[in-house]
């Protein structure tokens, strides 16, 4: 999203970024303009305390109860739930606190994330034009394709669309407390109601940094996605110190995940599997703290907090990581197969697609024992199947245009700009 502000204010634009505290130092070393919505003082506070009827929260409300372990090891349904839990808790807040604000900037778009569901009630509740960034793996609205939360993989069969059809459906009950406050703050605005959640997104264009050819195929009649390939830029993220002077040749196995979802078995499996073998790890735990990775026995592990994850990928042999959509396509970006373990959330269909591609091998943490996952990683070495397809997908990444494409639609969709 930085990358793509820059973008937006080399060409003249005026850009602000509303967003949490925590995002305030990044947002401003890259150069953007910030207001921070924690300050700001709602002007719908019953919004936060809304809920639907005890029916219709029964099912949502159980599911994050399942279960004794803390919210960082949640996975399956759980976490699903707790996520969904996340995204009306967010809603609610964006919906008491941004209108305010856009009325004092006045602005003549908003660009929003996908996962900001309050955004087109805000934008219509504003007038704006607006556009929706997936900077993960979008959500479509047909139901006929394999939720991204499932590690399903693309199959066109009647049986596996009923199938689809049938957990999607048991995802909208989940849905339907967000469903509920989102249409309870439209009917005050005077907006016709969502009728499931991807109406969420914007009618005008929704980009997406996957590369063509990446996602599933979508059926005729889905609204358009624009695959605009990686969103990066020059000077997009504050600088990480590393120790290059550490790296001793041997192929780089590049390992990241998140600072949530099962970290410490995710870099012990990684560490076994790669004893004995003439590889050197780098292991960048995202802020995370996890005793595995701290104790790896590998001698040729360079353990870091944060990595200059760009700058690393360009030496890379394989990355190795729990699903994530942005080192996904990073790595996609420079040719880097991987081998993803994919967690929660919509890591197991973004690592779905990524098996459909032939750019990497996908398994799950249950399976990626040392047997399996060294088979793995010899494989990407040794073959070259999945490093010719990963250098395919490079060459889609660059020719979707990135921020330059992104912002070329933005121009073109919100203020009637032809490129």
């Amino acid at each position: 999203m930085l990358a793509l502000g820059q973008a937006l204010i080399q060409r003249g634009h005026q850009l602000t970024f509303l967003g949490r505290d925590r995002m305030e130092s990044a947002v401003q070393a890259a150069g953007i303009d910030f207001i921070n919505l924690d300050a700001a003082k709602s002007s719908r506070p019953h919004l936060s305390r809304y809920q639907s009827s005890a029916l219709r929260r029964f099912l949502p409300s159980r599911l994050p109860r399942l279960g004794s372990s803390p919210y960082a090891d949640a996975t399956g349904l759980r976490a699903l739930a707790i996520s969904i839990e996340s995204y009306r808790r967010w809603a609610a807040f964006d919906l008491g606190r941004a209108p305010g604000l856009l009325e004092e900037i006045q602005p003549d778009a908003l660009i929003a994330s996908e996962s900001s569901l309050a955004a087109r009630t805000l934008a219509e509740e504003q007038g704006l034009p607006f556009v929706t960034v997936s900077t993960g793996l979008p959500r479509h609205e047909t139901n006929t394709l394999p939720p991204e939360f499932t590690s399903w993989p693309h199959r066109d069969a009647l049986w596996a669309r009923k199938r689809n059809q049938a957990i999607d459906g048991f995802r909208r009950l989940l849905d339907l407390p967000t469903l509920d406050l989102l249409n309870q703050a439209r009917a005050s605005l005077s907006l016709p109601p969502h009728q499931h959640l991807s109406q969420t997104r914007s009618p005008l264009a929704t980009l997406s940094q996957l590369p063509p050819g990446f996602d599933f195929p979508a059926p005729p009649g889905d609204s358009p996605i624009h695959y605009v390939g990686p969103l990066v830029g020059p000077g997009s993220r504050e600088s990480v110190a590393f120790p290059w002077e550490k790296l001793n040749g041997d192929p780089i196995l590049y390992a990241s995940a998140g600072t949530l979802s099962s970290g410490r078995e995710f870099f012990q499996a990684i560490a076994q599997a790669c004893e004995g073998m003439s590889v050197q790890l780098i292991l960048s735990r995202g802020g995370g703290r996890f005793p595995a990775a701290e104790s790896v026995s590998h001698q040729n592990t360079l353990i870091v907090d944060y990595a200059p994850q760009l700058e690393v990928l360009e030496r890379a042999s394989i990355t190795i990581t729990h699903g994530s959509a942005n080192t996904m396509v990073e790595s996609l970006l420079h040719g880097v197969p991987l081998v993803a373990i994919p967690l929660v959330f919509d890591q197991p269909g973004t690592a779905a697609r990524l098996a459909r591609t032939g750019a990497g091998i996908s398994m799950s943490l249950k399976k990626a024992g040392t047997p399996r996952l060294r088979s793995a990683i010899q494989t990407i070495l040794e073959k070259p199947e999945h490093k010719k397809a990963a250098e395919e997908l490079q060459k889609a990444c660059l020719n979707a245009g990135g921020v330059v494409q992104a912002a070329d639609i933005i121009e073109r969709t919100t203020l009637g700009r032809q490129s």
